[in-house]
């Protein structure tokens, strides 16, 4: 999981709401590029807001990514030590924590009727874990990934006239039973039955639902200017800035 967020550069944001299914990568490499030589999230953090349905809680907010403040944080990993806190923070504790053994069973057993779910499991976890030591290209900071066309794309988009929907976004359908099934099988429905319970999850759950239904399609969500209210995705130019 990444410990920062980047903003996307506007012309790959504007690239992926045409093509929602997502865009060349060597076409967009130069603008991940140009970004990562820029002075970093210090501007976007005082000047532009995420849009309401895209924010948690106040109370969680501070246990999001933060915005990158140099080059070197783009992309980098969470870490052993920092989600340990983390999950500490959410109320998850080690006895909620799957075995070598439960963890196997829940992405294993070929040729089950649950092969579809398991596999959906693997192809999310791997994209949202696509970062330094992950991935040749890692894009995690962005909320995006790289498809088997080499192509960018959001970890949320849809495309209805195709069909097409991103692993991740295919993966909400688990926590409608499939999830539940797999505990059952593999014995560990009572760590998931208290995560749900006894964290923020199913509220997490609904509010990424939420978000990803305002944005549907690229699922990119647009940032505002704090100042004037217009949409940018780019920092907003202080008055400072622009003289």
């Amino acid at each position: 999981m990444p410990a920062y967020r980047a903003a996307l550069p506007q012309q790959v944001y504007e690239c992926l709401l045409e093509n929602p299914t997502g865009c060349p990568y060597p076409d967009m490499a130069q603008y991940f590029a140009e970004q990562a030589l820029a002075s970093g999230g210090v501007s976007r953090n005082k000047d532009t807001v995420w849009p309401a349905a895209c924010q948690t809680d106040a109370q969680w907010q501070a246990l999001a990514p933060r915005e990158y403040r140099s080059t070197d944080q783009i992309n980098e990993p969470l870490g052993t030590r920092h989600a340990g806190r983390l999950a500490r923070a959410l109320g998850i504790d080690q006895e909620m924590i799957l075995t070598p053994q439960e963890y196997a069973c829940l992405i294993g057993r070929p040729g089950d009727l649950l092969r579809h779910a398991r596999e959906l499991i693997i192809l999310c976890s791997i994209e949202f874990t696509n970062s330094k030591g992950h991935s040749v290209i890692p894009l995690s900071s962005y909320g995006l990934s790289l498809n088997e066309q080499a192509d960018v794309r959001s970890l949320c988009a849809s495309d209805k006239s195709t069909g097409f929907k991103a692993p991740c976004l295919e993966a909400n359908d688990i926590f409608a039973g499939p999830l539940q099934a797999i505990a059952a099988e593999c014995g560990f429905e009572r760590k998931l039955f208290r995560l749900l319970t006894e964290t923020p999850m199913v509220t997490f759950i609904e509010q990424g639902h939420a978000c990803q239904q305002e944005w549907a399609g690229a699922c990119i969500a647009e940032t505002a200017c704090r100042n004037n209210g217009a949409q940018s995705n780019n920092s907003c130019a202080s008055p400072l800035a622009t003289q």
